[in-house]
């Protein structure tokens, strides 16, 4: 999560404050930071509520609008398809979106 460390480091908090305040291990804050891990949604959603944000304002950097488009199904509407980034993390987004 490019955006992780961004957000601790304004609230002046260290890895070990995150991880008390949000109930994720440190050791995963920092895989997280490094962007050697991917949350699972649940471990997002704990990160967002400990930072008093959205899910979606967590993850809004980790996806730019030229990644992501509307695509017309046939006899289902639409849908959002993002290209280029992994696939759980999408689905976190798309999840995200709806909820705010």
């Amino acid at each position: 999560m490019r955006n992780l460390g961004e957000f601790r480091k304004a609230k002046g908090w260290s890895q070990k404050k995150l991880a008390d305040q949000s109930g994720v291990s440190q050791t995963y804050i920092s895989e997280l930071e490094a962007a050697k891990k991917q949350p699972t949604v649940l471990i997002a959603q704990k990160l967002a509520t400990a930072f008093g944000i959205s899910l979606a304002d967590l993850l809004h950097d980790e996806f730019r609008a030229p990644k992501c488009k509307e695509v017309k199904e046939i006899n289902s509407g639409t849908r959002e398809e993002c290209v280029g980034i992994d696939d759980s993390i999408a689905s976190i987004y798309s999840i995200a979106k709806k909820k705010s």
